[in-house]
């Protein structure tokens, strides 16, 4: 059985427990634990590896698009697609300032809020600017400008 914690305790981010294992990630570095659920005293077992994170203190951040967004047409189905990385999941997706083309909006993907999606189709050409935002379950966000041209 494989449960995951996840909670925010100074540098401490996650915990994952796998089976008998323990595993603390913190701040980039790996410090293993081993536990036994039977009880028994001497049962011991030891390992070493090596564990790289790409996000070692678990920032959110908006990962994809590097910028945001294509233009699009009026009439024609648009989609620009969202992805965020670290922080604790679920992620919520909106629009924190301005606004989206009449006929798009946001939403956020299933089960965990990956991806964030704007979609529809546009029904008034314009030029749209507005500021996506992803905010964490621990309540965490963060911004990114975007602007939808519209022809």
């Amino acid at each position: 059985m494989i449960r995951i914690y996840r909670y925010k305790l100074g540098a401490i981010r996650t915990l994952l427990s796998v089976g008998l294992f323990a595993i603390a990630f913190v701040a980039g570095t790996v410090t293993p634990a081993l536990a036994s659920s039977s009880g028994r005293v001497g049962n011991t077992a030891q390992n070493s590896f090596a564990l790289t994170m790409s996000n070692p203190n678990n920032k959110l951040e908006i990962t994809f698009p590097s910028s945001c967004c294509s233009d699009g047409t009026v009439g024609t189905s648009y989609s620009q697609a969202f992805f965020a990385n670290g922080g604790l999941k679920p992620y919520h997706w909106s629009i924190a300032r301005g606004q989206l083309p009449p006929g798009l909006q946001i939403s956020s993907g299933y089960p965990e809020g990956n991806p964030g999606l704007i979609s529809g189709t546009p029904t008034a050409v314009g030029t749209f600017g507005f500021v996506v935002r992803v905010t964490d379950f621990e309540g965490d966000h963060v911004d990114m400008n975007g602007k939808i041209t519209i022809h």
